[in-house]
């Protein structure tokens, strides 16, 4: 297994559940263990168009799973948490 880190963030809709689903379905995967959730901290947007502060945080992991795989696990999990494709 290799450790890994994820960066995570919302800024539409109950932000700070939106992450912790996240962080729930992540621990859902097979092949995939949460190992560290670090504190949320909420940010200004920087660039684009006008937009709401975003919550942050980053989520270590150990996972088996090869990168495109995890790739598209964390793309269904945002697809699910209803992250539209820009």
């Amino acid at each position: 297994m290799i450790t890994a880190y994820l960066g995570v963030g919302s800024n539409l809709g109950d932000r700070k559940k939106n992450i912790s689903d996240a962080v729930k379905m992540l621990g859902e995967i097979e092949g995939l263990k949460v190992v560290k959730v670090a504190s949320v901290i909420e940010t200004k947007p920087v660039g684009g168009p006008k937009q709401n502060k975003f919550l942050n945080s980053a989520i270590k992991i150990k996972t088996g799973l090869k990168p495109r795989r995890l790739l598209r696990e964390l793309k269904q999990i945002e697809k699910k948490l209803g992250r539209k494709k820009q």
